[in-house]
């Protein structure tokens, strides 16, 4: 099944002119070479977005690896708005857990990590996926159309008096599983 998914994704990027950054657990990552107008995209008739938005990532991100997903949003830091995902497997809703930057719960590895309005000139937020954990240093994300065409990035970590704290735009984390 993961190579039949690999193969509709990539096929969705030769009919369109994007570029590929990476691959992380049977997801393509793409650049949407700063193209403002974005077309929707599906993956085997599931709404996932615009594509390649950072939103449409998540979902697809989310679809693949956890057969979950979650409704339409205004914007990326609407996201951290929700109450539960929805489980396509089992049509019904899917618990989540939603922590606060500045929580004491350490987040995971696959967690979605919300940033706020302020992040983006646009003011539409940003979320990516937790690909690593190395407290207190850093944690890494897999992301998709920001300011740099790089599949994983760094972002510095602090932990103080019991509290994980990241980046001042970060809104918090969300867990899922």
């Amino acid at each position: 099944m993961n190579k039949i998914i690999l193969v509709q994704q990539l096929k969705s990027l030769k009919k369109h002119n994007y570029k590929i950054i990476g691959i992380t657990r049977n997801v393509v990552v793409f650049s949407n070479k700063n193209i403002t107008k974005s077309k929707i995209n599906y993956l085997n008739g599931i709404f996932t977005g615009l594509r390649w938005q950072c939103v449409e990532f998540a979902r697809r991100y989310l679809i693949i690896n956890h057969s979950i997903t979650f409704g339409e949003i205004p914007n990326a830091y609407d996201i951290f708005k929700l109450n539960n995902f929805h489980n396509l497997s089992k049509n019904i809703a899917h618990p989540i857990d939603k922590h606060s930057n500045g929580s004491k719960i350490l987040p995971k590895v696959g967690s979605l990590l919300i940033w706020d309005s302020t992040v983006d000139e646009n003011a539409t937020g940003h979320v990516a996926i937790i690909t690593k954990v190395n407290f207190p240093d850093y944690i890494e994300v897999c992301e998709q159309n920001w300011h740099i065409d790089k599949l994983n990035r760094r972002i510095k970590t602090t932990y103080k008096n019991g509290f994980y704290i990241l980046d001042k735009h970060v809104i918090g984390w969300i867990n899922y599983s």
